[in-house]
């Protein structure tokens, strides 16, 4: 657990500003949580892979064209 909790540590973060209409869009669209859909707007809008281990996540994140990385 303590060398995932490393492993997570180096990975770059910053905050982003959400597009708030999307991201709705998004959770309407799928039926998920407007927090879920925030991850997924960002992802596609930046076109960065999604770090997820939510296997809906992961299916919805496929829909919108996004590379995936989890299990």
């Amino acid at each position: 657990m303590l060398n995932l909790i490393k492993n997570f540590k180096l990975i770059p973060m910053k905050l982003i500003e959400i597009d708030l209409e999307k991201a709705l869009q998004i959770a309407w669209q799928n039926n998920l949580y407007a927090y879920d859909a925030f991850y997924l707007e960002v992802a596609k809008r930046l076109r960065l892979p999604l770090i997820t281990f939510d296997t809906v996540m992961g299916k919805i994140g496929k829909t919108l064209g996004l590379n995936i990385l989890g299990g």
